[in-house]
């Protein structure tokens, strides 16, 4: 008889070998499709970026909400009710605990439409080179080089790419991680900092740098000043931000998953909490100084959330008393759309199969004549 630990041990394995085959056919069919469509991108970019690329991008959130999904592992969300806005120009701060946090955005903003196809995610340069930094390098994302040598030019070419990338393909979402890393790593010299400075000393997230959000509001929202002239804002109204949305992400008992983890299933099943605040731009200031009150404010707030949530057990949403804008949301498990997961691994698992026979075996054949001339 086959022991439990054997069984584990092949469900760990299973998972994985799944999940490898999943990305060696959904990101080079990815990137096929990117490059096929390309005189679409070129010639009709308004077509491109509304109705294919999301769909091919949001597809493949699909199969990253599966692998999260069938791991037991549940996305709760509570807070705003962002129905209304999910077409809306937004800014979108998430603290930063692991390699998970990403996978449980994804998760819970898969179900929520092609909306989650339109979006630009601002990570750290170093996942460039990830299997997903190709995906996100066709759709467009920014790679942020961390530090304080050359952080003046990141911002300079995140403003460009603000203003050549985002507002021509018409995303509507721009996911930042303010913290600039991740809490185990930030936590030891956010609280050095905050010591040093007066600022309370925070546990559960660090205090988040302003840079980045500076310059998005400014780029796509705020009127700008030269030589003490203000400068009304060259970005079209109807493409100017709309919102800054807060997400704060607690895993239970402080615990943050490893995203390889969550992949192979090594953790137990649990339910993973996203909470939702949404504050029109408007409230959001233009000068530094209250730019980075209001910043360390939405972040003092998520300690609190937190604290109570893993000390007392007490829902983020039951701490949050504040009255914004939008509906609220009871406290509610993402629903699954198991139609929709089943399409986007059907979907790769054709066009990868078409690919290896009408562009991957020629191009193999190719590549094994020039290394037969060279060897």
């Amino acid at each position: 008889m086959v022991s439990k630990k054997v069984l584990e041990y092949m469900r760990y394995f299973f998972r994985i070998l799944f999940i490898t085959f999943s990305n060696l056919i959904a990101i080079p069919a990815y990137i096929v499709y990117a490059l096929l469509l390309y005189p679409i991108k070129k010639y009709y970019p308004e077509f491109y970026w509304t109705h294919v690329e999301p769909r091919l991008f949001q597809a493949l959130l699909g199969m990253v909400a599966s692998w999260l999904y069938s791991g037991g592992y549940k996305v709760i969300e509570s807070g705003d009710d962002l129905t209304s806005i999910l077409d809306k120009e937004a800014l979108v701060l998430v603290n930063h605990q692991s390699t998970s946090d990403v996978p449980i955005l994804m998760s819970s903003m898969y179900p929520k439409g092609v909306a989650c196809g339109s979006m630009t995610w601002v990570m750290d340069y170093i996942f460039k080179f990830t299997n997903f930094g190709w995906i996100s390098y066709f759709h467009e994302d920014f790679f942020i080089c961390q530090g304080k040598d050359g952080r003046d030019n990141e911002l300079v070419k995140l403003k460009k790419h603000m203003l050549n990338s985002y507002l021509p393909t018409g995303k509507k979402w721009i996911v930042v991680f303010p913290e600039g890393g991740f809490l185990y790593k930030r936590r030891k010299s956010s609280q050095q900092y905050a010591k040093k400075h007066n600022f309370p000393v925070l546990e559960h997230v660090t205090l988040p740098r302003i840079g980045a959000v500076k310059v998005i509001t400014d780029s796509l929202y705020h009127d700008t000043l030269q030589n003490g002239v203000k400068k009304e804002s060259s970005v079209p109204a109807k493409r100017k931000l709309k919102w800054v949305i807060d997400i704060t992400i607690g895993y239970p008992d402080r615990d943050s998953l490893s995203f390889p983890g969550m992949m192979a299933g090594v953790f137990s099943p649990r339910h993973i909490n996203v909470h939702y605040r949404a504050y029109p731009v408007t409230e959001v200031p233009h000068d530094s100084n209250h730019l980075q009150t209001w910043l360390y404010d939405r972040y003092i707030e998520k300690e609190e959330f937190l604290e109570q949530y893993y000390n007392n057990k007490t829902s983020m949403n039951d701490t949050d008393k504040q009255i914004r804008h939008l509906p609220r949301l009871s406290e509610q498990e993402i629903k699954v759309d198991y139609y929709g997961i089943v399409f986007s691994h059907i979907f790769y698992f054709i066009s990868s199969y078409v690919f290896w026979h009408a562009i991957y075996l020629h191009l193999f054949t190719v590549i094994g004549f020039c290394f037969s001339l060279i060897f």
